[in-house]
């Protein structure tokens, strides 16, 4: 059984909370011409985003670009799935950020890849605060309250993802350092050589 426990539907944007009662279906692989951003409560489920297979735990959050395809796997017939769902234009974040310097990492990721977020990736359990607090007043929020959220949890994912890849640079810099002094393991090697041929 398919419960909307609530649902909103504003110029922009939509979300809902909804619960899917066992037994549930599994969805086949799709796209959406939408951003999709799912908040999940519970069941036994995993997301396969651009074959990437995300085993989903309560609390994480789902991004999806738009046409990334994805689909449902149910993994159990006893645990209701609830979760809350949000659709936006692409060009809403566009038209929050034109310079795309706070949601550049969200739009730029590879697809497949980023996808998912849990309590852990922020530092801190705000997101997941603000997730829970849209879960349960969400019927009464206004769109304000609403998009509030919404930024605040994509403006996080997309810090989170900035992070990450500048660790993944700087690491791939480093593997790349230590690769090129042990080439040059038995030469003369300098700061100035280094900087000449690495750089």
């Amino acid at each position: 059984m398919h419960t909307i426990l609530w649902s909103h539907t504003f110029d922009s944007f939509s979300c809902s909370h909804t619960v899917d009662d066992p037994p549930q279906t599994n969805s086949p692989m799709h796209t959406h011409e939408r951003m999709e951003i799912y908040y999940f409560i519970s069941g036994k489920c995993t997301y396969t985003i651009e074959g990437t297979a995300y085993a989903l735990k309560p609390h994480d959050i789902l991004f999806k670009r738009p046409l990334e395809a994805h689909k449902l796997t149910v993994n159990s017939d006893d645990v209701p799935y609830e979760r809350i769902g949000i659709s936006l234009p692409i060009d809403f974040f566009q038209s929050l950020d034109p310079d795309n310097t706070v949601f550049e990492p969200m739009m730029t990721r590879p697809l497949g890849t980023g996808n998912r977020f849990t309590s852990m990736d922020f530092g801190h359990g705000l997101c997941t605060e603000m997730m829970e607090r849209l879960s349960k007043n969400g019927g009464e929020m206004t769109r304000a309250e609403i998009l509030s959220i919404v930024l605040f949890v994509t403006a996080e994912a997309s810090r989170v993802l900035r992070s990450k890849t500048e660790i993944k640079r700087a690491s791939d810099t480093a593997t790349r350092l230590i690769d090129y002094v042990n080439e040059h393991l038995f030469e003369d090697i300098t700061v100035q050589t280094v900087a000449d041929d690495f750089y």
